[in-house]
């Protein structure tokens, strides 16, 4: 009896102690009318864990609600004539949304807000160019970013001798203030998020016709600049198409540049991307070549201090395939997966998210190349970034760089608990021990076979006194170790 009841309270003590994520849903699924080109910009998870992905249909505005599972809930389209585009959504506290893009037909920046059914509640046009960008502030209104048009071209988007713009606007949608950002070319803001300090940083283009640099602009919270950065690496195009705040304050910025790898010949497109600290200085560079198209859309910081980053490349086949590369905090590759593999399609990622199950939401397009109609596609990972049936070049498993990922613990420092988590790229025997400074043993705080998947291990720091600790996990014949910092 009291070997059941012991073996019963190590069983609660295991549950308790190691949560797993056993599987994860994975799914490629597309959506619109077979006979025009749907296209997804945007997509987020709600806060009913369902997707809502924001684009273009038929020249039309196009939202789509989907499910967990990829079904549709509900679509929308918005618009009438002209060319009518949503590139920028996001979710509000009372789950309304909020769409930016560009109409045609208004001739400027168009903003629509919608209830929970994609109702539309209120739009508003202003005489700005594309709406790339929407972000929330701390105050509860948005910011936008874009093109500013010299009027003579404001029919064409992005416009003719264009300034970056950044506007702000309260709830309903009244201007606040906008500013115009020059750098003497034909700019463009592709990116907007309101940073720590209630500023603003931009991720723009600033286009010289014959070469384009990746600009990045700083403001204060009233849209005055506080400074701005160009990065190039050659005499031809850079474009950083999105940009993050990290956990460091500074800044994370996805995007590509071309390279000619011989005279005469054509360019190269290869995956660019850029740490920065906070105030624009360069950390480290990362350039990714995998195929002569290689265009990053999308990135992000992951939950473990990490980055994921989004877009396509034709490494390995014949067209593009949806490509998706974890890095570490250093920028060096953990696994990279391509999705996609269909014959006679290109299929490229144009948004990312992480998802609350450590998976990643991708939204973007599957191109039939010879009926020449795209389809909107909403794609969803497993935290390896694989999709079953659609994973992989030659096999279904990603190019897996190492065996694991040990991530910092958090918090840290801490008093009385933290939690350490790792993400197995393949099923492994773990072993988690903790060490004092002096690398002493003190404990093994894990030592069992677990499946590829994301875990956290609860740590209880009861007996212990303040100080510096390492802790290792082994994989294998891998091992990684950080320390972590009890304060009592």
């Amino acid at each position: 009896m009291k070997t059941i009841k012991r073996t019963i309270f190590l069983l609660i003590s295991y549950l308790l102690l190691v949560n797993v994520v056993f599987a994860q849903t994975t799914f490629f699924k597309t959506y619109g009318n077979p006979n025009y080109n749907d296209v997804g910009y945007s997509v987020l998870q709600t806060s009913d864990n369902n997707y809502v992905i924001a684009g273009v249909s038929k020249d039309n505005v196009y939202l789509v609600k989907a499910d967990h599972q990829g079904d549709t809930l509900w679509t929308k389209m918005y618009g009438v004539d002209g060319v009518d585009v949503a590139y920028s959504i996001i979710e509000m506290n009372n789950q309304n949304l909020l769409l930016s893009g560009y109409s045609t037909t208004r001739s400027g920046l168009w903003i629509i807000r919608t209830n929970t059914n994609g109702d539309s509640l209120w739009t508003k046009v202003y005489n700005l160019g594309s709406g790339k960008s929407i972000c929330k502030t701390t105050d509860g209104g948005f910011v936008i970013t874009g093109t500013s048009p010299d009027p003579g071209y404001a029919h064409i988007d992005p416009p003719l001798g264009a300034d970056t713009y950044l506007l702000k606007i309260d709830s309903i949608g009244n201007i606040d203030w906008v500013k115009t950002y020059d750098k003497g070319g034909n700019e463009e803001g592709l990116c907007v998020h309101q940073t720590t300090d209630n500023g603003f940083i931009i991720s723009a283009t600033t286009d010289y016709q014959t070469s384009s640099d990746i600009w990045l602009i700083k403001t204060k919270m009233n849209g005055d600049t506080l400074w701005t950065k160009i990065y190039s690496s050659s005499n031809w195009r850079e474009s950083g198409n999105s940009i993050c705040q990290t956990n460091d304050g500074g800044f994370f910025v996805t995007g590509m540049k071309t390279i000619q790898s011989s005279p005469g010949s054509d360019l190269d497109v290869n995956g660019w991307l850029i740490k920065t600290n906070a105030i624009g200085d360069t950390l480290w560079t990362r350039t990714i070549i995998r195929s002569c198209f290689d265009n990053f859309y999308s990135g992000m910081q992951t939950q473990d201090g990490g980055y994921v980053v989004a877009g396509s490349s034709s490494w390995g086949c014949t067209n593009d395939n949806i490509y998706i590369v974890k890095l570490n905090s250093n920028g060096e590759i953990q696994w990279e997966n391509q999705i996609g593999n269909m014959d006679n399609y290109l299929i490229r990622a144009y948004d990312l998210k992480e998802t609350s199950d450590n998976g990643f939401i991708i939204t973007g397009i599957k191109w039939h190349l010879d009926s020449d109609i795209d389809d909107l596609c909403l794609v969803k990972t497993d935290s390896l970034g694989r999709v079953e049936g659609y994973s992989g070049t030659t096999e279904d498993e990603p190019d897996i760089i190492d065996n694991f990922i040990l991530s910092q613990n958090y918090p840290n420092p801490f008093n009385g608990f933290t939690n350490i988590s790792y993400t197995l790229n393949r099923d492994s025997h773990v072993i988690i021990t903790l060490y004092d400074i002096a690398g002493n043993k003190i404990e093994t705080l894990f030592d069992t076979t677990q499946n590829a998947g994301t875990y956290n291990l609860p740590f209880d720091s009861k007996g212990l006194s303040s100080g510096i600790y390492l802790y290792s996990l082994q994989a294998g014949n891998r091992v990684q170790m950080k320390k972590m910092i009890l304060l009592k």
